[in-house]
Order: C-alpha cells, then sequence, then structure tokens
C-alpha cells in the first residue's frame, strides 16, 4: 500500500502532533480502502447471453405458461440485438434458461445483466431461480429484485449465486410485476466468483500471520459440517470484506483454520473479530477450539476459548494460546457456537469472522499500549482533543453503515418489508414502555383468497400477489413515516404515529378495482388506543386483538361482497 506523500513543515510541540495523530488515522482508512477496492479481480464469465447469434433464442423458455420472446435490434444495450419480451400469459411469467450445467452445488457466482422495460408506473423487474429435486419437486426463489423502475431506461445489475443444496436442474428468469409490460435483457453473464487468494494455505510457523480477507480467501479456511463459507462486503471489522458462515443447522457447524504448518509443542496465540446480527438474539456463546485426531484416536477438541458471551450487533475479539501436540494429525482451529441446551429447536445464528491473527507473539495487543504508555509522559490536552474527534467522527460513520447493515437484516427478502422478528421486538418495547401506544396507530392485514390463488393460478401468482399487497401497504406507510411488518405468509401488520386507516383502504379498494390479472383483495382492520377499552396503561397485544377481529370482519364483508357481484 502507498502512502499519500506529506510535505514537510516546521511544525512544533503541539501542532505537530495534532497533524501527526489526525493524518495517521485518516491515512490508515484511506489506505484500507484503496487495497479493498485494487483486490477486486475480474475472471472470465463461465458463459454470457448477449443475443448476437442468430440461433440465440434456441435455449429460451417461458418459465410457466406462454410469452412472446423475438430478437429486437431497436433497443440494445450494446452490440446490435437484445431480447424483447412481451404478450406474456401471467405476471409471473418470463424468460427463463436453463443454466445447470453452468452452476457448480458449494460454489459462488456473479450474475450480471442489463435489462429494460415499458410499462405502468411503479413496477419492478425480479430475477429469479427454479431449483427442480431429485424427487421432480420444484422451488422458487427471489435472488434479486430491481424496484421502481423508470420506463425505457436500461439498467445493470449484478447480484451473487449460491447454489448449496444438490439440485437435478436450475433455471434462471426474468419477469416484471405486471403482465402487459414490455421486458429488455441483453449481456447476461454468470461468472464464477473466485474467492480463493491462492491455492496452497499460507500460514507461517514463525512470525505472524494476518487474514484480513481483503485480497481472497486463503484455502486454509473451510466451513464445516453443513454450513456455507461465503466471502462477502456486506461487513467488514476494517476494509471490506469478510468471511459469513451461514446455514448452520446445530452448533457444529462453523469455521475450520487448517493450522498443520504450525510447529509442534510451540505456543502460539489465535486472535479473531466475530460479528453477529439478529434482532431476536441479544447474545451468543462462541467457542474456539483446536481440534485434530491421532493415529489411535478420533477427533480431539481442546478448549483455546470454550465460552465467550458476545453481543449482537457489535464485532467482539476473541482467541487465546494454544500447542499443537507432537501426535496430532490434520490440526484445525475450529469456531463455532456453545451447543445449547434445546438444540433441537435452537435458531443457529449466521456469524461474520474478520482479522484473523495467528502468531508466536505471544504478547498481546494489550501488553504493547501499556508498554507504550510508560514512554509516553505528556500528551497535550489539544493533541488528545484532535484524536478523540477524528476517531468519533469515524466511528460515527462505522456506526450508521453497520446499523444499516442491522436493519437490511431485519427486512423480509419477497417483500421489502420488516420480517417476523422485528416485529417481535417491536412488541416487546410496547409492553415495557405501555405508554408509546397511546400515540399509535396499528393495522392487521390478510390477502383474501391466497389459496384460491395458489390452486388455479399458481404458487408464483400467490407470491406475486403478497409482494403487491407489501408494495402498496409500504406505500401508505411511507406517506406517513410508519412501517410494515410481515407476520407470517400473507399476514401484515402496519404501526405509525399518523392515523393512516382512510387513506390505506382507500388505496387497498383503488387497486382492488382497478387490478385484473387476478383476483386481488385485502382484508383489514385497524384500531387505536382507547382510554374506555384500555385504560391508563394499555396493553399492545390487546390493541392488536382488535384489530384481529375487525379484519376477519372485513374478510367475510368482501367474500360476501364478492359472491353477490
Amino acid at each position: 500500500m502507498k502512502h499519500e506523500n506529506i510535505k514537510k513543515k516546521n511544525y512544533s510541540g503541539t501542532a505537530f502532533l495534532i497533524v501527526l495523530m489526525i493524518f495517521f488515522m485518516f491515512a490508515g482508512s484511506l489506505n484500507t480502502r484503496v487495497s479493498a477496492d485494487s483486490s477486486d479481480e475480474s475472471h472470465s464469465p463461465v458463459v454470457t447471453f448477449d443475443f448476437e447469434d442468430e440461433n440465440a433464442l434456441d435455449e429460451w423458455f417461458p418459465i410457466l405458461k406462454s410469452i412472446r420472446m423475438q430478437i429486437d435490434k431497436t433497443e440494445v444495450f450494446s452490440g446490435s440485438c437484445s431480447l424483447k419480451v412481451d404478450e406474456r400469459e401471467t405476471c409471473n411469467d418470463g424468460p427463463a434458461i436453463d443454466i445447470t450445467e453452468y452452476i457448480k452445488p458449494g460454489r459462488q457466482y456473479d450474475i450480471s445483466f442489463n435489462c429494460r422495460y415499458n410499462g405502468k408506473d411503479d413496477d419492478y423487474i425480479l430475477i429469479s431461480v427454479r431449483k427442480t429435486f431429485a424427487d421432480n419437486t420444484s422451488r422458487y426463489e427471489n435472488v434479486h429484485w430491481i424496484r421502481n423502475i423508470e420506463k425505457e431506461k436500461w439498467y445493470s445489475g449484478q447480484t451473487q449465486l449460491l447454489l448449496s443444496e444438490n439440485v437435478k436442474k436450475l433455471d434462471l428468469y426474468f419477469e416484471s410485476g405486471n403482465r402487459g409490460s414490455t421486458i429488455w435483457l441483453d449481456d447476461i453473464a454468470i461468472t464464477e466468483k473466485n474467492i480463493y487468494a491462492s491455492s496452497e494455505p499460507q500460514l507461517k510457523p514463525e512470525g505472524t500471520t494476518l487474514y484480513d480477507f481483503e485480497n481472497g480467501v486463503d484455502p486454509g479456511f473451510e466451513a464445516l459440517s453443513d454450513s456455507n463459507l461465503i466471502y462477502t462486503d456486506n461487513v467488514s471489522f476494517k476494509g471490506k470484506y469478510s468471511l459469513m458462515i451461514s446455514n448452520r443447522n446445530d452448533s457444529r457447524d462453523g469455521l475450520s483454520l487448517d493450522v498443520s504448518a504450525l510447529k509442534k509443542n510451540v505456543p502460539y496465540r489465535c486472535n479473531l473479530q466475530i460479528l453477529f446480527a439478529d434482532t431476536q438474539l441479544e447474545k451468543e456463546y462462541f467457542s474456539v477450539y483446536l481440534q485434530y485426531h491421532t493415529s489411535e484416536t478420533s477427533y480431539t477438541d481442546i478448549a483455546v476459548n470454550p465460552s465467550q458471551e458476545i453481543d449482537s450487533g457489535s464485532w467482539t475479539s476473541t482467541g487465546g494460546i494454544f500447542t499443537v501436540p507432537p501426535e496430532a494429525i490434520d490440526p484445525v482451529l475450529y469456531i463455532t457456537t456453545v451447543k445449547p441446551k434445546d438444540e433441537l429447536y435452537y435458531k443457529h445464528v449466521d456469524f461474520y469472522v474478520d482479522d484473523f491473527i495467528v502468531t508466536d507473539d505471544l504478547e498481546t495487543e494489550a501488553d504493547r499500549i501499556k508498554a507504550r504508555k510508560r514512554t509516553i509522559r505528556i500528551i497535550s490536552a489539544c493533541a488528545v482533543a484532535a484524536a478523540v474527534t477524528a476517531f468519533a467522527a469515524i466511528m460515527f460513520i462505522s456506526g450508521r453503515k453497520l446499523r444499516k447493515k442491522l436493519d437490511e437484516a431485519a427486512k423480509d427478502a419477497m417483500t421489502g418489508a420488516y420480517n417476523r422478528n422485528a416485529y417481535e421486538q417491536r412488541i416487546k418495547q410496547l409492553e415495557l414502555k405501555p405508554e408509546k401506544c397511546k400515540k399509535l396507530f396499528f393495522a392487521v392485514c390478510d390477502v383474501n383468497g391466497l389459496k384460491h390463488l395458489n390452486d388455479n393460478y399458481g404458487h408464483q401468482t400467490g407470491d406475486h400477489c403478497i409482494i403487491k399487497c407489501a408494495h402498496l401497504l409500504l406505500e401508505v406507510m411511507g406517506r406517513c413515516s410508519g412501517k410494515v411488518y410481515r407476520t407470517g405468509g400473507d399476514e401484515f401488520i402496519c404501526i405509525a404515529a399518523k392515523d393512516f386507516r382512510t387513506d390505506l383502504r382507500q388505496t387497498l379498494e383503488k387497486e382492488e378495482n382497478t387490478f385484473d390479472d387476478y383476483p386481488f383483495a385485502v382484508a383489514v382492520g385497524a384500531a387505536s388506543y382507547s382510554p374506555y377499552e384500555d385504560g391508563e396503561k394499555p396493553d399492545i397485544k390487546e390493541i392488536i386483538s382488535r384489530c384481529d377481529k375487525e379484519m376477519y370482519i372485513d374478510k367475510k364483508r368482501k367474500r360476501n361482497k364478492k359472491i353477490q357481484n
């Protein structure tokens, strides 16, 4: 990494200390970012669809019923041709292609694409996959949204795909929220994401090895049992990248680092940063073990740090001292969570790892800080104030980024509303401070006839109906600074400090009367604090119960209205 040159000036005393401390703090932050950006490497796509060939459409097909696909030379992103899609029989239909031969289980891929849209306002383009398993059952999964898309404008997008299951067939397809819309696609590319920095582990038997993951992943790292190891820029301790351990089904699922390169009978220290973010679980206990086997025994675990409590939402340092025994075969450092008492029903959290250090220098950072303090006798009050101010600014910016990531973790991926965990957290807050209920308005919303839609129009239409309902609720809540929570499959709860009830009913009824792709209706029950019913200390669950009762009345009313019509 290159540091920016600074012209030497004759600073003296306090002024020199101020400039020097602020420079190194911000230069360190800047250099880390430059290193992260420069680490990105481009790789050749495993397949590209640019629609320039005369047989380009031979492999493409409608994902559900029927659409019209044609090569278009009037609207192109690059080259001379693109794929134009219109006359879609249902809003869930779209162009699909079988990518099974290009995707391997356990690998990460980047999907880049360019799309153009013409149709109704406030629509979206959705990229999804259909997984078909050995028993010929299928499951649809949303991969990436482009929401609030503008008409007649090209959009470039990129998303990641991780295939962790043994699928028989994998179809990639595109759709929009309205069957009358027209979609153009161009330059679709699938690229395997090479997360490994080299082919051989780089662990040093002497000195210090730092894994900050800014230039990829060392092949010595491996996900254990059923978990997945994901190289991600979602969040990091420093720099841009970290490792995410996901898809954990029990406490044994974790992360390991091959330490067979270390000397036997020599003490080493390991240290790493761990983060987990969960709106429902405030604390989790993590363990670090040295695991190995011998010629005579199966795997043995030696505790390096058997149990450390870590708070949700903040990076925490963990680790300890360990020694690889002479008889150890295939030793690894093993990071996971402590086994709970109710293992069968426990929610095993995903977690992130960053700045993983293995060193034979047993002096800790705390020891070095203490030594530096002994050599520094006088620090200018101005220099301290400047350093604190700079540090606070950096922490403020970092805190905002982390809060943004945590907010994303509380969102439902399918609809964009807040998820059930976020709702339960909000209810707990209102139970602790019931007086806040006096200033809030609540509504329970439920999609009418979802089973009928699934049985007669297909589950994709049912999903689309749920998404449409969510978008309408988010639109209303956006006008009154409220929040929408998805509490079940087709159930939503709205909470706001402004009375939104009239606006909500008018918005839903307008859509119900004009939308004709399939039967669409949403039952609504609303309530707010009532001194007569709730007394001085309102019970949030009683208010929600009143919403539920009114919602069922509205559901029955709309069902009777449909029968009469």
